[in-house]
């Protein structure tokens, strides 16, 4: 499996995870991409930002972007350069995520969540 299906594999237990807490989850999206006459669906992110947007009864739509803890420092940077708030999940090497809220300011971990 290449890194682009081991990561694609995390955002969907991401979502599955996120969902099994209630909440309402879209993504991960794909538009079509056309190379030498064959068309094959890549993956989008929402707002060139985030993998999955979710939202639940008493909170508004969130935004999560899901990546390895090595690219931690740039994913933080590309959410706070867009100006929307949102969770930043970083995949280490068990089963688990850490999960941060990362806003125009700080960085805050929120937990460490076995995916």
């Amino acid at each position: 499996m290449n890194a682009r299906a081991k990561g694609l594999q995390t955002v969907r237990r991401v979502k599955h995870w996120l969902e099994a807490k209630g909440y309402t989850v879209e993504g991960p999206g794909y538009s079509a991409a056309f190379f030498k006459g064959s068309m094959r669906p890549i993956h989008r992110d929402y707002f060139g930002v985030f993998d999955l947007l979710s939202v639940s009864k008493v909170e508004m739509i969130r935004g999560h972007q899901v990546c390895s803890i090595a690219n931690k420092a740039r994913n933080e940077k590309k959410i706070r350069d867009s100006g929307i708030s949102g969770y930043l999940w970083c995949k280490g090497d068990g089963p688990q995520c850490d999960k941060y809220w990362v806003g125009q300011e700080e960085v805050e971990f929120v937990e460490t969540v076995k995916i």
